[in-house]
């Protein structure tokens, strides 16, 4: 399988191809995340059955259905103290707090919009911790002979995202 890419619909009758894949699909090129610059790698990873993705159609065509918008921050204290503060201060009263993914390994925090035509969450987790997990293992080992040289890019880094699933959104954002 490759890593990365999640799925894949076809509808040859309207002609259109729905993609769904995230910046594991950049390799050791990840920490740059899915972006104008790594978009063309993205989609020359995705040869499938005779397709190209990589042409400019695909880019000048393409409408995004959802996006998560994604910071690495570097920071000098370790992910979790920034957590920890985060947790203590509820900001807003139209979002709820919660644990973010139920191993708790990478100690981060979901923040959701309360309202329900809105679906959006905010994201704060301990991106080192995430990478170290078992399953994020075989895809590290996929590519690289040097996985403690990859994960030590991630060391100190407080993923943030910022999910959209609505056109509006992501036309903000």
């Amino acid at each position: 399988s490759m890593f990365g890419f999640k799925n894949i619909e076809i509808d040859k009758t309207r002609q259109i191809c729905k993609l769904e894949f995230s910046g594991k699909i950049l390799n050791d090129n990840y920490w740059e995340l899915i972006n104008k610059n790594t978009i063309e790698q993205a989609l020359d990873r995705m040869k499938i059955d005779g397709f190209d993705f990589k042409n400019n159609d695909v880019l000048d065509k393409a409408v995004v259905y959802n996006v998560d918008v994604t910071v690495n921050m570097q920071l000098e204290a370790h992910p979790k103290d920034y957590i920890d503060v985060l947790r203590l201060y509820r900001i807003n009263d139209r979002y709820t707090c919660n644990t973010y993914n139920e191993t708790k390994a990478n100690n981060g925090i979901v923040f959701r919009n309360n309202a329900k035509t809105v679906n959006e969450r905010l994201i704060f987790y301990d991106k080192r911790a995430e990478l170290s997990l078992a399953n994020n293992q075989r895809w590290i080992n996929s590519f690289t002979k040097e996985p403690l040289k990859f994960l030590k890019q991630f060391n100190g880094v407080l993923r943030v995202e910022h999910n959209h699933r609505k056109l509006i959104a992501i036309r903000k954002s």
